[in-house]
């Protein structure tokens, strides 16, 4: 263009400054990377993967109390008796994964 410098990231800047030589109305320019389409990525990213370990660290805590082997009934007794934040948190971070 007449103010051009020619490089991709100068679009915009040149498009609008031949709109203002040539007294047009503002328009956008359509940016040719950002239209694009992505990749779509898992929801299973890092933080899913942080959240699901520490998850499994305190269900698995829960099941074995003073390291005693795990079981699912001490893991029902420990929920039951565990402090009703704690349980909050877990909730929060299993809600988080599905």
């Amino acid at each position: 263009g007449e103010g051009g410098f020619g490089d991709i990231e100068f679009a915009a800047y040149d498009k609008g400054w031949n709109d203002a030589l040539e007294k047009r109305k503002y328009a956008p320019v359509l940016d040719p990377v950002a239209a694009e389409p992505r990749a779509s990525s898992s929801r299973w990213g890092l933080g899913s993967l942080f959240q699901l370990a520490m998850a499994g660290t305190l269900i698995y805590q829960m099941g074995a109390p003073g390291g005693q082997p795990w079981s699912a009934a001490n893991a029902i007794a420990g929920a039951r008796n565990m402090n009703p934040m704690t349980l909050v948190f877990l909730l929060n971070m299993l809600s988080g994964l599905f």
